[in-house]
């Protein structure tokens, strides 16, 4: 089976070398003698017919490059902290010149660009530490996202659109170090999704600041708030402790029937205050012209995403909001250097400062009664996948393969959904398990579906429990990831999970995952506000005579491909 290919993507080098008139004179000087000397010895006639000149010449212009790479290396070691930070202070004023420009031009207006859109100041004293030691040790800011479609690129004519991409450009005009985007999104992925599956697509603990854009794909099946809640858990629970920030967009079909709702109105907009995480909102800057002005430059060309416009707006408040927090690190230590002398400053070592210091706060009891998702393990077979997790392998198999689902994906999107996939009665999978312990305690199994409005049902048990079957039925009007609770109170260790098909319906099988519990459900069940059909009760007249009117071209493992139909009314999310 191929493995997953990260989406990494690092923005460097810093600096642009230039060819100066003295560097061409000594060039041509040097190819003459060269040439000269191969004349006499009868060599240059073969040389150059075969093309040696140009190789010299790009061998010429490497080694100048090189050459000047290293003595600007040289010389950026030898600048002290002191005038790093200096420079660093020249450089944002430089940009905030350039951010009143491209806001302008986004028809971005007011004094204060924030005001409006950062729903919640949160936390940032993790923030300002990691931006001052990227400062000091020139190291790579590493930046993960966590999100689905918008983030993926949908809706969009290129991968350099989308905002964590010009966000990752414009860091490095700023710092003057790399910065490192681990893009993790995946369409149709929900925070639910992620709850269990964070540490398989990103190694989240190694990121220094988490974006999390699921706001929409969060509203758009419903799902219950404490989903976010987890995942929100989830990620402040990391050892590293990275920066979360939300990054609220709102969907395109949303503001195509002028509503600019998103999970924030539906339980999520408590969430930032009450773990203290920054919250940036597009609702909030939004929201007035998606009710009452033009919308064409708001929504991507599929009419179901937020434009490329929308996403150079995400990009310039979350600029301006890291900008802000850099320049107050900065002017703090500028300050702290200037009442220094300079004999008394050493090199690049600096004296404990306490206000970059991280206070660790206790992370507060769930807010949602319904939030137990913790220490979650998962065996996905979505990508990307960035993490540690495993992906999702079968021990046995009758009936179903593995495959990658194209359709109508735009191939600018940083994403390709894989699915274990069948569409006959009777076919039988097998996925193997071994769940790691936990403070003594048993944990919960589930699983996750890829729906559509014409997909059918299977059973599904763990070991050899047949008798404690669930009916997991994975029909829905929309094409999102479903999570389904198969069952509690499972001992960690090695277990067996097997799927079986109960009619002739499309069966889409995203993810295995495991977590144990702080309030285990007293029955297995689904997680959205607005329920599947019971997981208990299937119509099965209804799946098999559901007749499709959307094609969709599938390409399985084994390089054969076969042609499925599906209605699906919102493909890609």
């Amino acid at each position: 089976m191929e493995e997953a290919k990260p989406n990494t993507r690092q923005y460097g080098s810093v600096f642009r070398i230039k060819t100066t008139r003295t560097q061409r004179f000594y060039k041509k000087r040097y190819i003459f003698g060269l040439s000269l000397l191969l004349l006499m010895t009868g060599c240059l006639p073969f040389i150059m017919t075969s093309g040696f000149h140009d190789n010299v010449e790009k061998n010429m212009l490497n080694q100048i490059r090189d050459n000047q790479n290293e003595k600007q290396t040289i010389q950026l070691k030898e600048e002290t902290l002191s005038e790093r930070i200096s420079s660093l202070l020249t450089r944002i004023e430089t940009e905030k010149e350039l951010i009143a420009k491209q806001c302008k031009k986004l028809g971005i207006q007011g004094d204060n660009t924030l005001k409006d859109v950062v729903v919640h100041e949160g936390n940032v004293q993790k923030l300002q530490q990691i931006l001052f030691d990227v400062i000091q040790t020139r190291r790579p800011l590493k930046i993960g996202i966590v999100g689905g479609s918008i983030s993926a690129g949908g809706g969009l004519s290129c991968k350099e659109c989308v905002f964590s991409y010009i966000l990752g450009e414009s860091l490095t005009r700023i710092l003057g170090s790399p910065v490192v985007i681990h893009n993790a999104a995946v369409g149709a992925t929900d925070s639910r999704y992620y709850a269990y599956c964070l540490e398989t697509h990103l190694d989240a603990d190694d990121m220094d600041v988490i974006f999390w854009e699921l706001a929409a794909n969060d509203l758009n099946k419903d799902l219950r708030p404490s989903a976010q809640e987890e995942l929100t858990r989830a990620i402040l629970e990391l050892p590293n402790q990275p920066q979360l920030i939300y990054a609220n967009f709102i969907f395109g079909k949303q503001m195509r029937q002028r509503s600019c709702k998103t999970s924030e109105d539906t339980g999520g907009k408590v969430l930032a205050p009450y773990y203290d995480v920054p919250s940036l909102s597009m609702k909030a800057a939004l929201c007035d012209q998606v009710q009452n002005g033009p919308i064409e430059d708001l929504i991507a060309y599929d009419e179901n995403h937020p434009s490329a416009t929308v996403h150079a707006m995400m990009e310039v408040y979350l600029r301006i909001f890291i900008l802000e927090h850099l320049e107050r690190v900065l002017t703090r230590f500028d300050s702290f250097f200037s009442s220094l002398n300079n004999d008394t400053m050493e090199e690049e070592r600096l004296p404990s400062v306490d206000f970059l210091q991280t206070t660790i706060k206790d992370i507060p009891k769930p807010f949602y009664n319904d939030t137990f998702i913790t220490h979650a393990q998962c065996w996905s077979a979505l990508l990307p996948q960035y993490g540690s997790g495993t992906y999702l392998v079968p021990i046995t198999s009758k009936g179903w393969q593995a495959v990658a689902l194209t359709g109508a994906v735009n191939m600018n999107r940083t994403d390709m959904k894989k699915c274990w996939i069948t569409s006959k009665e009777g076919n039988i999978i097998v996925f193997p398990l071994e769940i790691k312990p936990y403070k003594n305690l048993t944990c919960t199994v589930a699983v996750s579906t890829l729906t559509c409005d014409v997909c059918g049902a299977v059973t599904v048990y763990i070991d050899n429990e047949i008798n404690k079957a669930v009916i997991v039925n994975s029909k829905f009007g929309v094409k999102v990831t479903h999570s389904h609770i198969i069952a509690t109170d499972v001992t960690p260790g090695k277990h067996n999970i097997t799927v079986k098909t109960i009619n002739n319906g499309f069966f889409q099988l995203a993810a295995v995952m495991t977590a144990f519990n702080t309030s285990i459900p007293s029955t297995p069940q689904s997680d959205a506000l607005t329920e599947l059909p019971q997981n208990n009760t299937v119509n099965f007249q209804t799946l098999t005579q559901s007749k499709p009117t959307q094609n969709e071209t599938i390409h399985f493992a084994d390089t054969n491909t076969v042609n499925m139909t599906a209605h699906l009314i919102d493909e890609h999310l």
